[in-house]
């Protein structure tokens, strides 16, 4: 009875207390239902950033794989097997498998025409490989060392005594010394006439030299200057080398010679330079980072000289923020043809006015790099008087950098640019126009079948834009012209790798003098280091390049043209290093060689694929 009391004094009575309560409750469902949206934003709010701190650190461990890559062997080319079999379930929808099946056929079709084009032009046979003579050079002088017989029995016979000699062995072995210093003087004789003092004294003036008072001659400058821009020796370690060999000379010295080879050579660096942007048909060029001490004076920049004020003004800019140093470039320029050199410049910066200096008088040309803002700039700026060209060998690391996070669309893009680099490997030896030629026959539908790739993955849709991919398909469509330029110029090449390799000199000299100190040094670092790696491209001896060629400077002669590396090479053939020909030589025919092996084995498989299964 108690509890049924309590249970009907706790009911409503009235219609006011019914309303009441009712209200109540709803107030408390408003609330709880408010409560839970709150709690449901704080969880989506949540996962978001849940989501997108899992998105950073899938960055962070694909940047860290990737800066772990650089300590191991890297290695671009594909080998997956052709006719594209990464094609094969792109896509899910019967109508796009037939696409996709079509672009296999007509891929298909093309590799055949590849493979015909490689009967039609033969790789040359194996050659074989002459040895190299190991005998000790002919002409190294002989110093005879006394024989010391070190068992008397081979001289005594114990049953007929003394023995006689019937003859010699000559057995030679190699000796290395130190470099040898020595110091040659002339006599120069003066002349007066006996009897006549008014008439003075006659002696011949002294001739020119590489430093004041032609103390220094060529051949130390010479080594000085290939020891440090061809070997990458820093001049501390060449002190050493030369205090070694019984000259202990002071580094500023040194320096000083390094400057005086930079001020001989200047003339026939800028013949280079010149020439090269007047002449070239193409110019392939490329930059790298190099470390640049700021001074402790900033010299005003020259009136109406736009790059004494950008210099200036970037210098002026470091020193504001207390900088010690400041990341400036070093540019290699590479042609072929009839400026076959390598030449290189050095600038404060990165900024657009650095090649636009260089590349002053470059007319209706082709300049092939990569896809930098700054050349296209100096394009529309210059009236479209030369073409740019990109290199296909950005594109492809784009794409190979995605094969763990999108491998079979990647596999499918990497297959077809080694389709495209089997057809530069088959018409390599054939002239300008041809090459044009067989591009268009058998490259460009290969960049069709990869516009194609494009499209269908665009309407497919899951690609984001900021992924690898998209990314990589993205830099192909916004670079198309450029990469695809090479189609219709036989004389440009698929990519810039042959001038990007010359940044190894840079590169490898930076771990080693790890620093400019000033921007003197920097131009001159530019001057020197065209001169040796001009000659080390034509497979010179460089120290005998350099010495020559500054005997020839220093005795007044401005025949830059004879002294051109191509043109010294013809006319000192002694100094040509024939086993570097040689080598070259070799390597290109046995990869020529493996690659026709393997397109061909690659063919055949993917043939017998398709013979024992429909689906392929």
């Amino acid at each position: 009875m108690q509890e049924a009391n309590k249970t009907n004094k706790s009911s409503p009575q009235t219609l006011e207390e019914s309303q009441a309560l009712i209200a109540s409750l709803l107030r408390s469902i408003n609330e709880k239902d408010a409560l839970i949206a709150t709690q449901a934003q704080a969880i989506d709010a949540s996962l978001k950033k849940q989501n997108e701190l899992q998105t950073k650190v899938d960055e962070h461990t694909a940047t860290i794989q990737r800066l772990l890559g650089i300590y191991q062997k890297r290695r671009e080319r594909f080998d997956r097997p052709r006719p594209l079999l990464g094609l094969l379930g792109l896509n899910e929808a019967g109508e796009e498998e037939d696409q996709d099946e079509a672009i296999v056929e007509a891929i298909c079709e093309v590799q055949d025409g590849l493979n015909t084009l490689a009967d039609q032009l033969p790789s040359p046979p194996p050659k074989n490989r002459k040895r190299r003579n190991y005998q000790l050079p002919s002409h190294w002088p002989r110093v005879e060392v006394p024989y010391v017989e070190d068992n008397p029995n081979r001289t005594v016979c114990p049953e007929h005594g003394l023995r006689e000699i019937i003859g010699y062995d000559i057995r030679e072995t190699a000796v290395m010394e130190p470099a040898r210093f020595y110091v040659k003087f002339v006599k120069v004789p003066k002349y007066k006439c006996h009897g006549h003092p008014e008439c003075g004294i006659q002696q011949q003036p002294a001739p020119e030299g590489l430093v004041k008072g032609n103390k220094i001659d060529t051949s130390i400058g010479a080594q000085i200057m290939v020891q440090k821009y061809m070997f990458h020796v820093p001049v501390y370690r060449t002190e050493d080398l030369f205090a070694s060999s019984g000259w202990t000379v002071a580094r500023g010295t040194l320096l000083n010679i390094l400057s005086a080879m930079a001020y001989l050579f200047e003339g026939l660096y800028y013949h280079y330079r010149n020439q090269m942007t007047a002449k070239a048909s193409l110019i392939a060029t490329d930059d790298t980072v190099v470390k640049l001490i700021l001074p402790d004076y900033i010299p005003p920049p020259k009136p109406g000289d736009k790059w004494s004020q950008r210099t200036h003004e970037v210098l002026q800019e470091a020193f504001e923020k207390d900088k010690q140093s400041l990341n400036a470039r070093m540019w290699a320029y590479r042609s072929e043809g009839a400026c076959p050199w390598d030449v290189f410049d050095f600038t404060i910066s990165r900024h657009r006015d650095g090649p636009e200096r260089f590349l002053e008088s470059f007319r209706e040309g082709t300049l092939l790099g990569d896809c930098y803002a700054g050349f296209e700039s100096l394009q529309v700026a210059r009236n479209h008087e030369f073409d740019l060209a990109a290199c296909n060998a950005h594109a492809r690391r784009k794409l190979s950098e995605c094969m763990q996070d999108h491998p079979k669309e990647s596999a499918a893009f990497l297959a077809i640019y080694r389709q495209l680099y089997d057809v530069e490997s088959s018409i390599k030896s054939l002239s300008s126009e041809e090459k044009a030629s067989k591009r268009q026959e058998f490259s460009l539908p290969l960049f069709d079948r990869i516009k194609q790739l494009i499209a269908s993955l665009r309407q497919r849709g899951d690609v984001l834009p900021k992924s690898k991919l998209g990314k990589a398909i993205g830099y192909l469509e916004n670079n198309w012209d450029q990469l695809t330029l090479y189609l219709r110029k036989g004389d440009c090449p698929i990519d810039n790798n042959e001038c990007e390799q010359l940044m190894k000199h840079t590169a490898t000299g930076r771990k080693n003098w790890l620093f400019l100190g000033s921007l003197e040094a920097g131009y001159r670092a530019a001057i020197l280091t065209t001169i040796c790696v001009t000659a080390h491209r034509h497979n010179l001896d460089v120290y005998a390049y350099v010495k020559g060629v500054a005997d020839l400077l220093l005795s007044g002669s401005r025949d830059y043209e004879s002294m051109q590396a191509e043109n010294w090479a013809v006319s000192h053939p002694e100094h040509v290093r024939q086993y570097r020909e040689q080598e070259a030589r070799y390597v290109a025919d046995r990869r020529q060689i493996g690659r026709d092996k393997r397109r061909r084995e690659a063919l055949q498989k993917a043939k017998s694929s398709s013979e024992t299964d429909p689906s392929v």
